[in-house]
């Protein structure tokens, strides 16, 4: 998987693609990926997940392809404070590793971690709608504040 731009890996909301357009405004192609050494758990009181490094253990997600460094700017604002974004290294379904984005929970944001999986089903089924309208006024509030400073 070559081409031009760079590559994020989503494990939480952004790994559904109407999620990631109403946070970008953009549609970019992604595969299914496997992030290995981490493991994906609900934040308290949120209806997102993080992920935190875990031996033996490996978190599936989607791996977008073909980002700018302007869509990274705006990921970076959406993704919450307890985010920092690091480059991890993922494999695709085809056995290929490619060195990509993640956000990552910062070691001062542990005690924010459930004990409990997060459910990407569970999130479809009960807020997917309402977030993907949260997001875009996101991006709207985004581009007038972008453009205005």
């Amino acid at each position: 998987m070559t081409g031009p731009g760079l590559f994020l890996f989503a494990y939480g909301t952004l790994q559904i693609p109407a999620v990631m357009q109403a946070v970008t405004g953009q549609k970019l192609p992604s595969v299914d990926a496997v992030l290995k050494g981490y493991c994906r758990y609900s934040i308290k009181d949120e209806i997102y997940p993080a992920i935190i490094a875990h031996t033996g253990k490996s978190v599936d997600g989607q791996l977008y392809t073909g980002l700018e460094q302007s869509t990274l700017k705006i990921l970076d604002a959406f993704e919450d404070v307890i985010y920092t974004r690091s480059e991890k290294k993922v494999m695709t379904m085809d056995n290929v590793f490619i060195n990509t984005q993640v956000y990552v929970i910062s070691a001062e944001s542990h005690y924010r971690l459930s004990d409990m999986p997060w459910s990407l089903e569970g999130f479809r089924r009960y807020h997917l709608k309402k977030y993907i309208k949260g997001c875009e006024r996101f991006l709207a509030k985004y581009n007038r504040e972008y453009k205005a400073g």
